[in-house]
């Protein structure tokens, strides 16, 4: 960035035309609790009790260098060249044509408030062998928004507080253990509830808008999992099988819409997910300096169902597409690979300790832009193989990493002569002092591999046209490459 010419530029003005801004989240967090224990018999307990949770994020823009320009208007300055809202611009009617100087708050200003009281319940059972935990829990929860400034883009409906949404979320929860031995248990347990999606998520466009998305609901969430579990001196063990199902979320987005030609609120709703797979680690000591882990995790990781996508004006909210996402259903979540392995051995003696590791993940794709696969976008494609360019999903190469840890303690005695001078026992367990010189190097994907760390697919399309229509073709995917062969040294003083 040329500064220089910055401020050379902010100086032929009257006011700032460059400056330099902060977005700024305020958070105030409240919890409340009050419990009781109730001893049913020897082996029955029941917990129960209250809660009371407010959470409140406060948001706004706060210039915080002018870089040598004068104070500048609050005016939504996207709207200057607008044909039909240029004569719409202030950002707050209440204080029309305000002056900004450093620190002071301009574009936006809201909070989304939430408050949530519940009732809890927990019970704890044990059996000679067998240890079971229920947990119920419900309540009620308020979100709104609470608007600041008074946009003259939304006069009506930008400053105070917003209708109240409410809701009544749930959760359940059932576990237990069968310890079949000393070594060996087996555990399962599973869970449901009913959670009110994030706040910023309730709202067209919650900067400046007290609109509420089209019949905001809970989503859903179940999941089971049973495992099996090994431990003793030598060697530790644990396997298990994994069920995850997520439905009827709903999302905010705020982009470019190419189909329309203008900015957008996209509201995605009745998003389905199923996760289930198998998952496994173990850990060994072959000796009393060397030691090995190893982990691997198989699943598959995937949309469900058909997601509806209603894409709204940012700038009055008229609806500009309607779409069911017949094609999303089977496509995989993007963040998560199918297949992972981990393995490490190490060696630890007398302040030295060297590390290898080595990952591999497999079966990994892009993330999927919902959007690009709505009937309004696929409409416009000129042939089937540009349709399939669209609802098809990329797939990652393979990933392997390998890295390379070696350090070294160096025990300070003088500094804890205070400590092991005396009679009583020392308070460290270990045999050593507590203050330590600790050096240390690594050395991370040792091999130089240019590994795509994560991808994805863009929401933009590239447009051509014809008369008054125009043909549509897919833009290229986002990736992200992981750091390559990256050395670190460092020195650590614990006293």
């Amino acid at each position: 960035i040329n500064f220089d010419e910055l401020y050379r530029r902010n100086a032929l003005q009257d006011e700032a035309i460059y400056l330099m801004s902060e977005r700024v989240s305020k958070v105030t967090d409240l919890q409340l609790c009050a419990a009781m224990t109730t001893q049913l018999n020897s082996k029955g307990r029941l917990h129960y009790g209250a809660k009371l949770a407010y959470l409140r994020h406060r948001n706004f823009k706060r210039a915080s260098d002018l870089l040598g320009g004068g104070e500048f208007r609050d005016i939504d300055y996207f709207l200057v060249d607008d044909d039909t809202f240029s004569n719409m611009l202030q950002n707050d009617l209440e204080n029309p044509d305000r002056k900004i100087g450093t620190s002071d708050r301009y574009g936006y200003h809201y909070a989304i408030n939430s408050l949530h009281t519940s009732l809890f319940a927990a019970l704890d059972y044990n059996l000679e062998q067998v240890e079971l935990h229920a947990t119920a829990e419900v309540g009620a929860q308020q979100i709104s928004r609470r608007g600041y400034f008074r946009k003259e883009l939304f006069a009506d409906n930008s400053l105070g507080r917003s209708r109240s949404l409410n809701f009544t979320p749930w959760r359940f929860s059932a576990a237990a253990r069968w310890n079949i031995a000393t070594a060996h248990s087996i555990y399962g347990d599973l869970r449901a509830e009913a959670v009110a999606a994030d706040g910023e998520d309730m709202f067209l466009q919650t900067q400046y808008n007290n609109r509420i998305i089209e019949s905001p609901q809970l989503a859903n969430i179940y999941s089971a999992n049973v495992g099996y579990r090994l431990h003793n001196h030598k060697l530790a063990v644990d396997a298990s099988l994994f069920l995850r199902y997520n439905c009827n979320q709903t999302t905010v987005s705020h982009l470019y819409y190419d189909a329309a030609a203008e900015f957008a609120d996209v509201v995605t709703s009745g998003i389905n997910t199923l996760c289930y797979g198998f998952e496994a680690e173990a850990h060994y000591n072959f000796t009393q300096h060397w030691t090995a882990a190893a982990a691997i995790s198989v699943g598959r990781y995937r949309y469900v169902g058909v997601p509806n996508i209603k894409v709204y004006a940012d700038n009055d909210n008229r609806l500009l597409a309607d779409d069911n996402i017949d094609t999303a259903d089977g496509l995989h979540l993007g963040q998560t690979p199918q297949i992972s392995t981990y393995g490490q051995i190490s060696y630890h003696s007398h302040g030295w300790r060297a590390t290898a590791e080595v990952q591999y993940h497999a079966l990994r794709y892009i993330s999927p832009s919902l959007i690009r696969r709505s009937e309004t976008i696929l409409s416009h494609t000129e042939n089937e193989q540009i349709r399939a360019e669209f609802i098809s999903q990329e797939r990652l190469d393979d990933a392997f990493t390998a890295n390379l840890t070696l350090s070294k303690s160096i025990y300070l005695s003088r500094f804890d002569r205070r400590i092991y001078s005396t009679a009583v026992a020392p308070r460290f367990i270990d045999r050593h002092p507590y203050a330590r010189i600790t050096i240390f190097a690594a050395v991370n994907n040792l091999l130089g591999s240019s590994n795509i760390y994560r991808g994805y697919e863009s929401s933009r399309i590239r447009k051509r046209y014809l008369w008054e229509d125009f043909t549509a073709t897919p833009m290229p995917s986002y990736l992200l490459y992981a750091y390559p062969r990256t050395y670190y040294i460092g020195i650590k003083f614990i006293f």
